[in-house]
């Protein structure tokens, strides 16, 4: 016990007496005896002198490093002021050093490989680079260059992978080293080929759906939000692992549509970026709760800054436009929202008509917003710069009249416009019931769209 513990005095410079003793009980094991040991621990309590003599006698008969000559005396201080702290001692080059060796996290330092293992990794067949991820889990090097090989990885020059077990040793090494920004850039890419090679496979829903790749991914992303090489990556793969119900489940759980939503507004000066944040709102926001809802309400406003900016990329705009269409569905476009949103969709409309998803989709958001507003279906109405609503919506049908699913939705956003009387003379002045005969006569063996046809003329007609 340290010399104060004999006055009932405990702190914890106290447990540095303690561990200095037995640092000594170790250092003179070789040549002292127990009885001798056990006086040593008892004298230095009281005379420093016996640390001395002590210490010089092991280094002439045994010999330890010099740092550890100086370190033991001020553990083994009489005063407690006079020892060092624990943090005091995480200060010190020996102690981090021996800590490293034993891979503590509070060396803070990276632990490094046997002589040779490197040499060996970069000789290796691409079995015996798995085997050296499972062995050294915890050695940055060593799983950074395994995961450097696995991203040269050719299927015909090394033969095949166990793709689910590999996805496991890649997200194990990403969440070992999350303080790793190499490791996460190449994992990602790692995984990003593997999740490729697991979907042209027919097999493939275990290997996506996994727990613990989903939650690996939304790590990588929470720890390096600013780093957009990574976030890229990140999303590239989430996006291919959503296709699963499972994984887009997990991701949903996770809580990753707060973070989707901030790395969308921080890039809108990337377009890249911007695609695959709206492509994965789309998948995300299909199966949301209400604890999202306020998030995805942000989300409008921002996916409406981005068609502002990119007015002219179709492959963007479809992708921003798909977005709004389920937000909008599942009611997260506000009232204050609405006429805004409705102008943007038509203008995106009257630029990228000849696109038919993004036909089909801008028809399905409006329809959403005419159902619930009236003020949506009157800026339907409204000249778009220079043509107005009706005259593109006509123009619509005319470039796509041989495609069932854009006429369909064409039939079902006149539906709703004519169920407000204020819109009706104006469908009636733009000769929206001879559009609907026209119609009805094209699909006459389509059940739904002439359905939907002679909803519209009775309406008209009312």
């Amino acid at each position: 016990m340290a010399p104060e513990s004999q006055e009932l005095l405990y702190s914890d410079k106290s447990d540095i007496w303690s561990v200095g003793c037995m640092v000594l009980d170790m250092m003179t094991t070789s040549m002292k005896t127990d009885t001798q040991i056990t006086g040593i621990l008892e004298n230095v309590k009281g005379d420093p002198l016996c640390l001395q003599r002590t210490l010089e006698e092991i280094q002439d008969k045994v010999g330890y490093s010099e740092e550890l000559y100086q370190l033991l005396p001020w553990m083994l201080k009489i005063h407690p002021k006079e020892r060092p702290s624990t943090s005091d001692l995480l200060r010190e080059p020996y102690v981090l050093k021996c800590l490293a060796l034993i891979g503590s996290p509070l060396s803070g330092l990276k632990k490094t490989l046997p002589p040779g293992v490197l040499e060996e990794c970069n000789d290796s067949s691409i079995d015996n680079i798995i085997e050296i991820m499972k062995s050294y889990t915890e050695f940055e090097d060593a799983q950074l260059l395994a995961l450097k090989h696995l991203n040269n990885y050719d299927p015909d020059r090394d033969g095949l992978l166990d793709i689910g077990d590999t996805i496991q040793l890649v997200s194990l090494a990403m969440r070992t080293h999350k303080d790793s920004f190499k490791i996460q850039c190449e994992g990602g890419r790692v995984l990003h080929s593997l999740i490729s090679q697991a979907l042209e496979k027919d097999d493939n829903e275990e290997n996506l759906s996994r727990e613990d790749l989903v939650l690996t991914l939304v790590e990588a992303a929470r720890g390096y939000p600013q780093r957009e090489e990574l976030i890229a990556v990140i999303l590239s793969v989430m996006m291919m692992i959503s296709v699963s119900e499972a994984a887009a489940e997990t991701l949903r759980r996770s809580g990753f549509l707060w973070d989707l939503v901030r790395v969308l507004e921080r890039s809108l000066e990337s377009r890249d970026m911007c695609q695959s944040c709206c492509a994965l709102i789309w998948s995300l926001a299909m199966t949301e709760n209400q604890t999202e809802a306020r998030c995805l309400n942000n989300a409008v406003s921002v996916i409406c800054d981005l068609l502002k900016k990119y007015p002219a990329d179709g492959g963007l705009v479809e992708s921003a436009c798909t977005s709004l269409w389920i937000l909008g569905m599942k009611g997260h476009i506000a009232a204050e929202q609405t006429e805004a949103v409705t102008l943007l969709l038509m203008e995106a409309l009257q630029a990228h008509a000849q696109r038919p998803l993004l036909s089909k989709n801008i028809c399905s958001a409006l329809t959403g917003l005419v159902v619930n507003s009236e003020l949506a279906a009157c800026r339907v109405l409204v000249p778009v710069t220079g043509i107005s609503g009706l005259s593109l919506i006509k123009g619509l049908y005319r470039l796509h009249a041989d495609d069932p699913e854009i006429v369909e939705n064409l039939c079902l956003l006149l539906s709703e416009m004519a169920q407000y009387g204020s819109a009706r003379p104006e469908l009636l002045l733009q000769h929206i019931d001879q559009l609907m005969s026209d119609i009805k006569e094209r699909y006459d063996s389509l059940e739904e769209i002439t359905t939907l046809a002679d909803a519209v003329l009775t309406r008209l007609n009312s």
